[in-house]
């Protein structure tokens, strides 16, 4: 566990995070339940994700996060 992990984050921080998060648009998800094998289908179909990573949750999710930036356009 790193540092930064196991250090309580200060008022001002999370200020500064929840500022610029919200400038950003930025929104996280909680509480959506989803297929994973057919997330992971579809971002190994476009390229995303390969085959042998179908199965890791950690590879899923940072293919998604690609797919929907490359998505927005950003």
């Amino acid at each position: 566990m790193s540092d930064t992990a196991s250090r309580p984050i200060d008022q001002r921080e999370r200020q500064r995070r929840y500022r610029e998060r919200k400038r950003e648009q930025k929104r996280e998800l909680r509480g959506v339940f989803v297929d994973l094998g057919d997330i992971a289908d579809g971002l190994i179909e476009r390229g995303y994700l390969q085959q042998w990573d179908a199965e890791d949750q950690d590879k899923i999710a940072a293919a998604a996060a690609s797919f929907l930036k490359a998505l927005s356009g950003s």
